[in-house]
């Protein structure tokens, strides 16, 4: 399975491992309702948003071939 990602403006192809498949599926199915739900935020929770993406992509582990 190939996916793709964008870091610094530009799409990038990842190949993953047959075994990590079916986590990955998870995380995309995970965002994609994420980004639904954003849509229908309010102002005021778009500014805790924003503050809560700050914080998650300190603790974000990227996904690395194996």
């Amino acid at each position: 399975m190939i996916i793709s990602c964008k870091k610094e403006g530009q799409t990038k192809f990842v190949y993953v491992s047959k075994k990590d498949q079916e986590v990955i599926q998870k995380y995309a199915k995970n965002m994609k309702w994420f980004r639904k739900t954003k849509k229908k935020m309010t102002s005021a929770e778009k500014k805790i948003w924003r503050e809560i993406q700050k914080l998650e992509d300190q603790i974000t582990v990227h996904y690395k071939r194996s």
